[in-house]
């Protein structure tokens, strides 16, 4: 009855609007605790009445309806209904609550601002409270807005009244007892839904002033902590460092109520805030002591209440309680650790890391314990790699390095209290393989050693690291294994010991091992070479006494020959050889420091034992590697004296290198342990060794059958038909032959080269050298029966010769490779069945064919019957099947096809035209195949190299008529390709390729017609027709075959451009900008503008389509209703085109130059915030400054300053990420005016100046932890390009200083016609020099921006063009700057730089 008396114009009574809303809102009053099913508050008819009457469209109807709506509002209030819709709007079907939302919305948006002024600060925290309950609504229910909406106006209000509330210890009480599970359990969706207001609103009440003064004054009596001690753990945990912050902001913008000034100092203020931060901070941490919760579930919000300390930089060395505080903390996550809990180990080191990051001095009693347990991590773990960047860069920033490794070797002491002696490999491994001793790591502290260990330091060093082995030695000695150095002086008979009681305990072996892995990373890394000489020598003697006292021993007993009761090699200890190892292992560290100048010697015993141990089975292979190494290194030194036993039985090692295809070694010698695959394992080590380091000793000592016998095991692998592998994380077999083949160093050694080249030789040998026109001028001869494995020796010469530099290759040997290759081939492709993959067969084939392509580009082998015989067999169309396989190899096929045609057009001869006869008419076999791909790439690929290679003129009237009849055939073939081809209504994957395959062929016809000149056929136009069809097909824009067919139907519409009238090129330029804009809009094909820029036509337009086509560019752009996307697509195509301008076209180019920069300050409006637009309009100003010079004019010079100088000014927008493309495009173009048109850069060198000053500015970076007012002023100075949080990088300031440096270089102007000659070589250094200054003082103030950084490798980069800078300047320049343009920072900043640019300056003196 309501809504027809409202709707009904005929009922008239006064006020009637005012009437019915008091009855709905009084409805809505008394009627709110009625069931979901009958309550008003949720009936959308209701709600879409009371709209109708009180939300009006007009200014005068709202203030009419203000004037008696809010009295009304005065009797009925607001705030119970509202709180009653948002209880029960809950428990609503998604349904229901969008359409309710939906109606309900606009009344309370003109509802609320009339009726809060009369609600206290009690309800409306009710109300905020009911806001929490909708939150939780599905946002996919188009509920996010009004919903938001609802909520930010409650909480807004909320928040304004809870500012001046006078009681707002009693709101926090209500709010502590009443709504704070409900908030907390909010809290995680408040942020993912961008409602951080009403998280804001609960944070106020919950720590209010006088809360806040209560938690600093009585700690013990928190009721913030008693409250959340009452939720449910779940609920609690994930909100606390989201307290804590709130709790520091707060108390900090409290500070002054909560520490007046009277009681304490005002520098103390900040200390009182930290220290009841952090006992909140405890208090909040003691919450987490729960013992049903999971340790995972524990330490996640631990590590995040850490993270919120260190990010607030709460910590405060000088207050006690905070240090106790946080130490308690460090011993309870370093307990944690050692408890070994796998799930928790990386959250527990997340923590202790942000504890050291905190302060170091907090985890520097329990440094030792965490490297213990971070020692047995694995290498990937991030925790352990973070927390040795920090305690290696703390102790490299107080230089006490000495103080760490110490510490290193203590932690890794530690590692073997609880190991297990029945498998002590697992310790040994994982410590080795852990985070210590990754690489990564290994070569921090090398650099850390080098460069933080003072000369002063190394000595003591030394010495510590010497007592720390000397301890370990000791500690072997009491095993009764290894004889002390002391005792045996005096002892001439030892007591025979049973070898099992003998055996060396292997916690002391793997600690000597520890011991003397660190020390083979410290003593080469030592800076001794700074040492003074004395020192030096001294240090140098510390090493030799330990090799004496220490190493010796430890090899004389661990080299030792173990025999069994019937004289054979007898089992050895695995601790044994792992001490043996070790102490090799050091002595090789030290021999190959060349400051150090040690020279390990072995006597002759030594020396056999060596050499027996490198061929017993019993030995582990990790000794025999480094006896290997230690040998060689001998051998190099001169002092080996069986070498040839030693490569004798290192090559025995290696034998096994070809057994399996799956086997790799991680590079790391303690991965060498015994197992099955030993063997092959240490195959692969040695292999790694030779061919890496000691190929030239190798090289030099071995007998000429010796390296032929290595070489077969090098290359082993490939022989046996294993794939060889380019790229790979572990050093195999396969690494091995690749990393010699491609070092200039292998081939150099000639024995090496001789070895291989006979390899090669040995395994061709099988194919022999046959006649090339008769074998492949007729059908391929069969196949021998031994085929197979001929194709596993083939694959392993031109996999090899893959990798094989030309240059090397004597010249016979290359042609007979080349020859055989070309034989083999034609066998291979006998054998190849139509319809079948041949994977294996392929890649062999595609083997053979890279090395003849590389072999024929490199020098000519075949004579020209031999070229026209290969050519025509590899246009033989009875391989199509064949070809089309996806594994054929189409892309080596393609480069040796235009080898050989190029060599066979090269040697064309009038009188002998039999070859071109041959050739073309292979290719006119190969057009009547139109559906396979492949031969129609070679038919383009044939095309393409006759039209680029020769001219037509050079053929006999013969060859051009058969040309003409190629171009007839191949014309009406493709034609009626392309037509079939897009008469089906859909496009498979393959027809698209197929297509796209045609179109490029068609385009090459449209030129190779052009080119012959004298072809009456005429060529029908498909672009339109193609160009509607492709259109009309639903496809993947983004997928790449389809990009590539817009491409080429693009290039065909602009070849068939090409071939108008002058008539005709009007509407001809229409037709194809409409193709071209359809093709490459945004829409469809973002990158498909990138491969027109690269198409370069046979050639140029002709003028009269060059004028009209740029024309019609202009007047396109020029129009108001052309899109931005379609604007940038023409200037791209413009830049283009101006590339590859037909002769004689100076005018046209200066006319459309200046005509689209007018185009870019006329429409300066559309681009001017747009990265893309703004990068394609410095491409295009770069392009024709760089490659066009002389078409620029004075005008388009300032116009080209105008533009970008917009670009450079500041901005209040920024993109995501700083655009680097454009400040490059930026100093391209200022470098091009510079060095071509420095005649129209010297007119407007203020201009130049501005443009320097601007660039120079942008090497700033905002200083980290700027608040949002400080961050706007500095990046409101910044182009809208660049964003703060992604700084110009060193490369960009590279460039800049290249600019600079540019303006000091002597060039010519480009010009056109005789003013370009005589002309005398000038730079900007005189004309520039009173502008200099200016740039100089911009350097300067960007430097000492207090709100700005400018970094260190930044400075270093853009000197060269400060000093050219200061080159310029005069004497009465630079005083003028310093007396009136600096500040006495700046004149700081000033003068260093000078000193700077003085020290390097060249004064003439040597």
């Amino acid at each position: 009855m309501a809504s027809q008396a409202w709707s009904q114009p005929t009922l008239y009574f006064p006020n009637k609007d005012q009437v019915i809303a008091d009855w709905i809102l009084t409805r809505f009053l008394k009627e709110k605790e009625k069931p979901s099913s009958s309550n008003p508050v949720l009936d959308v008819d209701h709600w879409q009445l009371l709209s109708s009457i009180i939300c009006c469209g007009d200014i005068e109807g709202s203030r009419r309806v203000k004037a008696w709506l809010t009295p009304l509002l005065n009797r009925t209030p607001l705030a119970p209904i509202l709180i009653a819709f948002l209880d029960r709007v809950t428990h609503l079907p998604p349904e229901i609550q969008t359409t309710v939302f939906a109606s309900s919305t606009p009344c309370l948006s003109v509802l609320w601002p009339l009726a809060k002024h009369k609600i206290n600060v009690e309800m409306l925290l009710e109300c905020f409270s009911a806001t929490l309950r909708i939150v939780c609504l599905d946002p996919s229910q188009k509920l996010a807005q009004p919903r938001a909406a609802v909520c930010s106006t409650v909480t807004n209000t909320y928040l304004s009244v809870l500012t001046h509330a006078s009681n707002r210890r009693k709101l926090s009480s209500t709010f502590l007892s009443s709504h704070l599970e409900l908030w907390l359990r909010r809290i995680p969706v408040l942020h993912r839904s961008g409602l951080g207001d009403l998280y804001s609103a609960g944070a106020e009440t919950l720590f209010s002033p006088e809360t806040l003064r209560q938690l600093i004054d009585d700690p013990a009596a928190n009721p913030v902590i008693q409250a959340l001690s009452r939720v449910e753990t779940a609920v609690v945990l994930p909100s606390l460092p989201a307290l804590l912050e709130s709790f520091h902001e707060l108390a900090n913008r409290n500070r002054t109520s909560l520490f007046p000034h009277s009681q304490q100092a005002t520098h103390t203020i900040a200390d009182n805030i930290r220290a009841s931060t952090i006992e909140f901070y405890n208090a909040c941490d003691g919450l987490i002591h729960v013992p049903q919760v999971e340790p995972s579930c524990v330490w996640v919000p631990r590590l995040q209440l850490l993270s919120v300390i260190e990010k607030k930089n709460i910590f405060s060395g000088g207050q006690p309680r905070i240090t106790q505080i946080l130490f308690e903390k460090c011993r309870l996550a370093v307990d944690e650790l050692r408890s070994q809990i796998a799930d928790t180990t990386e959250l527990i080191l997340d923590a202790i890391c942000c504890l050291s990051r905190i302060d170091f001095n907090l985890i520097s009693p329990y440094v030792t314990s965490v490297l213990s347990v971070v020692a047995k991590l694995p290498s990937s773990s991030k925790a352990a790699a973070e927390f040795l960047e920090i305690g290696l860069d703390h102790h490299k920033k107080t230089r006490i390095l000495p103080a760490y490794f110490s510490t290193v070797l203590d932690a890794l002491e530690q590692t073997t209290d609880n190991i297990d002696c029945s498998n002590p490999y697992n310790t040994y491994a994982a410590v080795l393989g852990g985070p210590i001793f990754e690489e990564s790591h290994v070569e921090k502290l090398r650099k850390a050693l080098k460069g933080f260990v003072t000369p002063g330091q190394c000595l003591g060093f030394l010495a510590q690291t010497k007592s720390t082995l000397e301890r370990a030695y000791s500690k072997l000695s009491r095993q009764r294994d290894i004889p002390d150095s002391e005792s045996s002086k005096h002892s001439h008979k030892r007591r025979k010991l049973d070898p099992e009681s003998t055996m060396c305990s292997p916690v002391k072996a793997i600690d000597f091992a520890f011991v003397c892995n660190v020390i083979t990373i410290v003593w080469p890394s030592l800076p001794i070479h700074s040492l003074m000489d004395e020192s030096r020598s001294e240090a140098v003697n510390e090493i030799q006494g330990v090799n004496t006292s220490v190493v010796t021993p430890v090899l004389s007993v661990g080299l030792k020959l173990e025999r069994d009761e019937e004289g054979g090699s007898a089992s050895r200890s695995w601790s044994r050889d792992i001490i043996a190892s070790s102490a090799l292992r050091l002595q090789y560290a030290l021999s190959v420091c060349i400051p150090l100048n040690f020279q390990p010697a072995y006597d002759t015993k030594m020396e056999s034992r060596m050499l027996s141990l490198l061929e017993s089975s019993n030995v582990l292979p990790e000794l025999k590697i480094e006896i290997g190494r230690s040998l060689l290194m001998s051998a190099s030194l001169g002092s080996l004296k069986d070498m040839e036993t030693l490569v004798e039985r290192l090559l025995t090692c290696v034998e096994p290198v070809g057994m399996s295809d799956n086997e790799s070694w991680g590079g790391k010698a303690y991965q060498l342990s015994r197992r099955e695959n030993s063997s092959q394992q240490l195959s692969i080590a040695l292999l790694h060794v030779l061919s890496h380091r000691w190929l030239p000793t190798l090289s030099g000592a071995a007998t000429a059958e010796d390296l032929q016998h290595f070489i077969r095991l090098l290359f082993s692998p490939i022989s046996e038909g294993h794939r060889v592998k380019d790229h790979s994380t572990q050093e195999t077999e396969h690494s091995s032959i690749i990393t010699p083949l491609r070092s200039p160093a292998f081939w150099e050694l000639p024995e090496l080269r001789s070895a291989v080249l006979s390899y090669l030789n040995e395994k061709t040998s099988c194919l022999g050298i046959a006649d090339v026109i008769k074998t492949l001028g007729n059908l391929p001869p069969p196949p021998s029966p031994d085929f197979s494995l001929d194709i596993h020796k083939v694959q392993a010469v031109y996999t090899i010769l893959r990798y094989t530099p030309m240059e090397y290759l004597p010249k016979s040997t290359r042609i007979d490779l080349t020859k055989k290759a070309i034989i083999f081939d034609g066998q291979l492709v006998s054998t190849l069945k139509p319809g079948s993959a041949h994977g294996d067969l392929m890649g062999v084939l595609s083997l053979s064919r890279e090395y003849t392509s590389r072999s024929l580009a490199y020098a000519a082998v075949f004579d020209r019957l031999e070229t026209v015989t290969v050519t025509k067999y590899l246009l033989d169309p009875r391989w199509g099947a064949s070809a089309d396989s996806p594994t054929f190899p189409g892309a080596a096929t393609e480069r040796l096809i235009s080898v050989h045609l190029n060599a066979v057009i090269k040697s064309y001869r009038a009188d002998d035209e039999l070859g071109m006869l041959t050739i073309i008419k292979s290719a006119q076999l190969t057009a009547e195949f139109p559906q396979s791909p492949f031969r129609q790439t070679l038919l383009t690929i044939v095309l393409e190299t006759l039209m680029r290679s020769s001219q037509v003129s050079k053929f006999s009237a013969r060859v051009c008529r058969d040309l003409r009849s190629l171009f007839s055939s191949a014309l009406d073939a493709t034609e009626r390709a392309i037509i079939c081809s897009i008469c089906t209504d859909t496009l498979q994957e393959r027809d698209v390729t197929l297509l796209a395959t045609h179109l490029k062929l068609w385009r090459t016809l449209i030129s190779l017609g052009a080119w012959i000149s004298d072809i009456d056929v005429p060529v029908p136009k498909l672009a339109v027709i193609v160009a509607k069809k492709i259109l009309s097909y639903r496809k993947t824009e983004s997928a790449l075959s389809w990009l590539t067919l817009y491409n080429h139907a693009i290039l065909v519409s602009l070849s068939e451009l090409s071939t108008v009238s002058a008539g005709e090129a009007p509407k001809a330029s229409e037709v194809f900008l409409a193709i071209y804009v359809s093709l490459s809009h945004g829409n469809r094909a973002p990158g498909l503008n990138d491969s027109v820029g690269g198409f370069t036509p046979f050639q140029p337009l002709p003028v009269h389509v060059f004028e009209t086509l740029l024309t019609k560019i202009s007047e396109f752009c020029s129009e108001t209703a052309t899109s931005l996307v379609d604007v940038v697509s023409m200037v791209r195509l413009s830049q283009v085109l101006l590339r590859n301008a037909p002769e004689g076209t100076m005018k046209t180019i200066q006319k459309h130059t200046t005509s689209s920069l007018h185009l870019f300050l006329n429409r300066q409006a559309l681009w001017c915030m747009d990265t893309n637009a703004s990068l394609e309009i410095c491409r295009f100003i770069s392009s024709v400054c760089a490659e066009r010079p002389a078409a620029l004019r004075p005008g388009d010079v300032m116009l080209t300053w105008t533009i970008v100088s917009k670009l450079l000014s500041g901005s209040e927008n920024h993109d995501s990420s700083t655009s680097t493309d454009i400040f490059r495009e930026i100093a391209g173009i200022t470098s091009a005016l510079v060095r071509h048109r420095r005649d129209l850069v010297l007119p407007a060198l203020p201009l130049l100046s501005a443009v320097l000053q601007r660039l120079v500015t942008l090497i700033r970076a905002t200083r980290p932890g700027l608040g949002a007012k400080q961050t706007r002023t500095v990046t409101n100075n910044f182009p809208f390009w660049v964003n703060s949080k992604q700084p110009l990088g060193v490369s960009e300031v590279e460039i800049l200083s290249r600019l600079l440096v540019s303006l000091t270089t002597k060039t010519t102007v480009r010009l056109v016609g005789p003013a370009q000659e005589n002309q005398k070589m000038e730079s900007l250094t005189r004309p520039f020099g009173k502008y200099a200054s200016y740039v100089l003082v911009a350097y300067v103030q960007a430097v000492n921006d207090p709100l700005c950084i400018v970094y260190a490798a930044t400075r270093k980069e853009v000197y060269p063009g400060l000093f050219a800078l200061c080159d310029m300047l005069s004497g009465h320049d630079r005083e003028a700057m310093m007396l009136s343009a600096l500040d006495e920072g700046g004149k700081a900043t000033m003068k260093t730089l000078w000193n700077d640019y003085k020290k390097q300056k060249y004064v003439g003196q040597g």
